[in-house]
């Protein structure tokens, strides 16, 4: 059975109402001991609880897809495809790429890769399972193209791409679910407030129960490399996308946002636009022996947006900060960072007055992020 769905839903409904029926019938038929007895009532009290508390957690996660499966829930999910990244690779990512300056805006080719399947459209949400060529990631990717893609009289038309991530923990499911991504896509690209796009969600937590926040880790799976440069590569070879740069955008949600924005710093080549929703723009996991870069000082700074604003290394990107003044765990940092902001670095706000850290915030503001996204192919 399914993590997610109807069927475990009713399941935990039916457990949760026979729990209770079941202790009404047999708390006066405990035998046994005074204590026996006892003992017997309270597991009957427990069974009542945990059935309950099943329910609410299988409730919740329907909604905003925390879990997507049973192997995501136990950690399971993408790690066959982690691969040992070399601390003394001189063209380790971030190191590489920091403070590039040269014109990644241009949209210049990139190398196709040979053997792919080609996505035709006729279905509109197509989902599968790759390695990444440069990270050895093994991961997910979902590609919605948009309604139309599939007229053979569009044959010829390219179209821009925005990148989708999620926060931790969370997988792409939640943007089709709890953000209801495809409905509001097609209903701004109906009305002609957005232009027709590719909407691309790649997996991002693919270290189990470990939050790499986009990061090519020490010891760890190339988690940055497989979002900055194997997924645009990938979808390039599949789609009819218009070259990465600056057609293609990127954005997340929380841990997403983060990423989104970091990207777009490490890989201006792929992501010449990052959307931040409720994002934060230096790294909160441990950086320390047993942290995601060994302590590396130099790794840490290159993977710290703020850090590489505020010492004149960031790209000449744009980017648009998402943040409400009711959510105080973004808003300090948000703040700071648009103090901080300085040419080549291109940003723009959207300040809620109202909203927390949810979803449904998020899907309010969904509009209005991809009519800013779509502003820049």
């Amino acid at each position: 059975m399914e993590l997610l769905g109807i069927p475990f839903l009713l399941l935990s409904i039916l457990l949760a109402v026979a729990a209770p029926v079941l202790a009404l019938l047999l708390w006066s038929r405990a035998r046994g001991a005074p204590g026996l007895q006892i003992a017997q009532r309270v597991g009957l009290l427990v069974i009542c609880q945990a059935t309950a508390l099943l329910l609410a957690s299988v409730t919740l996660n329907d909604k905003f897809v925390f879990y997507e499966s049973w192997s995501d829930l136990l950690g399971q999910d993408g790690q066959s495809g982690a691969v040992q990244a070399d601390p003394s690779d001189a063209n380790h990512r971030g190191v590489r790429k920091a403070g590039v300056q040269d014109d990644v805006q241009s949209g210049a080719a990139v190398q196709l890769l040979a053997g792919l399947p080609r996505i035709d459209g006729r279905q509109r949400v197509f989902r599968e399972v790759v390695t990444g060529p440069r990270s050895g990631v093994h991961a997910t990717i979902s590609v919605i193209t948009p309604a139309g893609y599939a007229d053979p009289g569009q044959a010829a038309r390219r179209y821009p791409v925005v990148v989708f991530l999620p926060g931790y923990p969370g997988t792409p499911s939640t943007w089709l679910h709890a953000l209801n991504l495809q409905s509001i896509m097609d209903a701004e690209i109906r009305s002609h407030r957005v232009a027709p796009f590719i909407a691309v969600l790649p997996q991002m937590n693919v270290d189990g129960t470990r939050d790499t926040e986009c990061s090519d880790v020490v010891g760890g799976p190339r988690v940055g490399t497989w979002l900055g440069e194997d997924v645009p590569q990938i979808v390039a070879s599949q789609t009819r996308a218009l070259p990465p740069g600056r057609a293609w955008g990127i954005t997340g949600y929380s841990t997403g946002g983060f990423c989104s924005v970091k990207l777009a710093f490490t890989d201006p080549q792929s992501y010449g636009s990052a959307a931040a929703l409720a994002g934060y723009f230096s790294p909160e996991t441990d950086t320390g022996a047993g942290g995601l870069f060994g302590g590396n000082a130099d790794r840490l700074h290159q993977n710290d947006p703020m850090w590489l604003l505020t010492h004149g290394k960031a790209p000449a990107v744009r980017v648009l900060a998402v943040w409400s003044t009711q959510d105080p765990s973004t808003a300090q940092p948000t703040q700071a960072f648009l103090a901080a902001a300085r040419p080549p670095l291109h940003v723009d706000e959207l300040r809620l007055t109202q909203g927390g850290h949810n979803t449904a915030v998020w899907q309010s503001v969904l509009p209005q992020v991809l009519a800013w996204l779509g502003t820049a192919a």
